[in-house]
């Protein structure tokens, strides 16, 4: 995938075309997408048509090899094992060390790292019999046990605490709200990012319209309509942990 911005195109189209997804990860040469499906040959075509549509969105030719027919899983600890051979593939590949250092991965968003996340911790728990809440642990622990990564596994991520003062570079902030709104409107970014720069003691108007180029008087009715804790819980935790903040 030689620029961002047309992985970025080809996850979002994926995602519109997998919605009930349970995993998914972008490389630089091919896909993953593990998803519930009535029909495999409905599910071959529907991707067959998202990356028709992303070869003419880059004025290519045919760019992709044929479809491989897709896998059955015949029962949920081979789903789970495939859902751990998912996200390990930017680490097998050396691509990165970590799976939550990988932007194209549903990964992320399952341990709480976006605010719109296409998989969701509550999706998996579901599916396997697990409380949300326990999700992020226990999936991260099972994924990032491997000798790519670390035999005993990585940390899950820790959020930021707010502070009354300044502790960490605004620019960190700022790249704290990109990983976390990676698909967000404008201007909830900006909202996310006001908050978050507040909570943790970033209270300068002027240099927080810089980081974000706009002007104070943006900054300060942002101010006034701050986003709740839902939303700023994944910026909390994507400046906690600069593996989440590796764009």
């Amino acid at each position: 995938m030689a620029r961002r911005e047309h992985a970025a195109w080809l996850w979002r189209r994926t995602r519109q075309s997998f919605s009930h997804a349970l995993a998914a990860c972008l490389l630089p040469d091919h896909l993953h997408v593990i998803t519930p499906a009535l029909s495999a040959k409905a599910a071959v075509s529907r991707l067959g048509a998202v990356l028709s549509g992303y070869s003419r969105h880059v004025g290519g030719g045919n760019l992709w090899a044929p479809i491989p027919p897709p896998a059955v899983h015949p029962n949920d600890k081979h789903l789970l094992r495939d859902i751990r051979y998912v996200h390990l593939n930017p680490c097998r590949d050396f691509l990165c060390k970590d799976p939550l250092a990988w932007f194209f991965s549903t990964h992320r968003g399952v341990i709480g790292a976006e605010i719109d996340p296409w998989v969701s911790a509550e999706r998996l728990g579901a599916w396997f019999g697990y409380p949300a809440e326990h999700v992020p642990s226990w999936l991260h622990a099972y994924v990032s046990g491997d000798p790519t990564v670390a035999v005993a596994g990585t940390p899950l991520p820790v959020p930021a605490q707010p502070s009354a003062i300044a502790r960490v570079p605004l620019a960190d902030v700022a790249a704290a709200v990109r990983a976390a709104t990676p698909w967000s409107s404008i201007s909830l970014k900006r909202r996310v990012f006001v908050t978050l720069a507040r909570t943790v003691g970033w209270r300068d108007t002027n240099e927080n319209a810089r980081a974000i180029g706009v002007h104070p008087q943006t900054v300060r009715r942002l101010g006034r309509d701050p986003v709740g804790p839902s939303e700023l819980a994944p910026a909390l935790l994507c400046l906690g942990d600069p593996r989440l903040r590796v764009l």
